[in-house]
């Protein structure tokens, strides 16, 4: 991960031909050594083995040339066994000799600051992190020639603007009160009143994990009671009855229309 910041003046001590790991760096490559690339590596917790690896091949196939190029890498934080750390796998840098064997190897555990200089050539891998913080490396590469480039691990084109990449890491203090708030949430508390949850009369339960809130669903009971059938009477609609008229008015009308 390449750092803008390590190039403002006050990380000049990084490039200062004077800095403490320089000494070894000019017995490995001569007093010509010069910086070719520089930035930071991060582990993050819960983060695997890396494969094992070289940073760079040989610069013949056949014939056992001397250091061309070498690495420094300077922890940022003390390293513990928890964090991982580095594993270098001693002897590989030889040529047909770059095999990975366990009984070579070695992972040096130190405090913050103090370098570990090797031979680009030689094998190694990144551990495991099995804490809870993150481990910073910084890393610095020198090589005998100011035109040596590694396109396979610092290619222009593989890099990514990575922008916010994750939150301050919490202090030792922050995560235990986050431990004892988890704590005290997963305690079930009763009221004097009713003798149910804390959580009131509707059954909800808190849990811890991201305080996800369960409620038992509400059930609604259906009346399977069948209904009775109405006793009340319709009334009956009254017919008209018709006018009656007389015989006599009957024949009367009968004998006019005859007039």
């Amino acid at each position: 991960m390449t750092v803008l910041e390590y190039d403002k003046p006050e990380f000049s001590f990084l490039t200062a031909p004077d800095a403490p790991w320089m000494p070894i760096v000019h017995k490995c490559l001569g007093q010509n050594a010069q910086l070719v690339h520089k930035g930071c590596f991060i582990s993050l917790p819960g983060a695997a083995t890396q494969v094992y690896h070289q940073d760079g091949v040989h610069l013949h196939s056949t014939i056992m040339k001397p250091c061309h190029a070498v690495n420094v890498f300077i922890p940022l934080i003390d390293m513990t066994k928890e964090l991982g750390g580095t594993e270098f796998c001693l002897g590989t840098h030889i040529l047909h000799n770059e095999g990975y064997v366990p009984t070579r190897c070695e992972t040096p555990i130190g405090p913050a600051g103090v370098p570990y200089i090797f031979d680009y050539r030689l094998g190694h891998r990144g551990m495991g992190n099995s804490s809870d913080e993150v481990r910073p490396v910084l890393y610095l590469t020198y090589s005998i020639d100011a035109r040596f480039s590694d396109k396979v691990n610092f290619n222009a084109r593989s890099y990514h603007k990575l922008g916010v990449l994750l939150e301050k890491p919490k202090s030792r203090e922050e995560r235990g009160e986050m431990r004892r708030q988890r704590s005290e949430t997963k305690e079930t508390v009763e009221t004097p009143e009713t003798g149910q949850t804390g959580a009131g009369q509707t059954g909800m339960e808190v849990e811890s994990t991201g305080f996800l809130v369960k409620e038992e669903p509400t059930v609604v009971k259906q009346d399977t009671t069948p209904a009775k059938k109405s006793t009340a009477t319709i009334p009956k609609k009254k017919r008209p009855v018709p006018s009656v008229e007389s015989t006599s008015n009957k024949k009367a009308k009968h004998t006019n229309n005859n007039i």
